[in-house]
């Protein structure tokens, strides 16, 4: 089960670092090492990521895309996902930190429900390391429409089928890209 993280930057030459180190770290703790695959998406950026980026050039999958003109968060997402032959898609902002067991929570919820469209992170307990819902954090089995319906909150670290991205048609421009989207979904 193959999973690429796509990663969309702009101007980000001074967070994408902490943000690749952090990734990096998670796969390389990975049972799954050969199936992660980064896909970072430079949105125009003033300084060529590419360039900022060079000693990251020995990182074995990752690949480093540069547009030449800002176009915004929906449409470098939806560039990152067709450069990808995975599976799954994880979707990871330029300045997040991810856990160094990422991974390791992610693939046994997938391997679970293969049929899942989306997973997110943020609904597992961290304390206990367990893969059962915090029932304290989400108190109904609608917690998480309410808080894309009624609050406007997007998931983080978001991780869908690419079969699903693809019926749900990506990414829409618009101000609410990720609202749009999920709402969609």
């Amino acid at each position: 089960m193959k999973l690429s993280v796509v990663v969309a930057a702009f101007n980000a030459d001074q967070t994408l670092p902490t943000t690749l180190n952090s990734l990096i770290a998670a796969r390389e703790a990975s049972q799954n090492q050969k199936l992660i695959h980064f896909i970072v998406i430079d949105d125009g950026s003033a300084v060529d990521l590419r360039e900022s980026l060079s000693s990251y050039h020995l990182v074995p999958q990752l690949t480093i895309v540069r547009l030449q003109n800002n176009s915004g968060l929906w449409h470098a997402r939806n560039i990152g996902v067709s450069t990808c032959d995975s599976d799954y898609v994880t979707f990871v902002d330029a300045d997040d930190i991810v856990r160094k067991g990422f991974f390791n929570e992610l693939y046994p919820l997938l391997r679970c429900r293969p049929d899942a469209i989306a997973t997110r992170y943020s609904d597992w307990l961290e304390e206990t390391n367990s893969h059962r819902p915090d029932p304290r954090r989400f108190p109904s089995a609608h917690f998480q429409e309410y808080l894309i319906l009624a609050q406007c909150f997007m998931p983080s670290f978001s991780t869908i089928s690419r079969i699903a991205f693809d019926d749900v048609g990506g990414y829409r421009p618009s101000v609410t890209e990720d609202w749009d989207f999920w709402i969609r979904f």
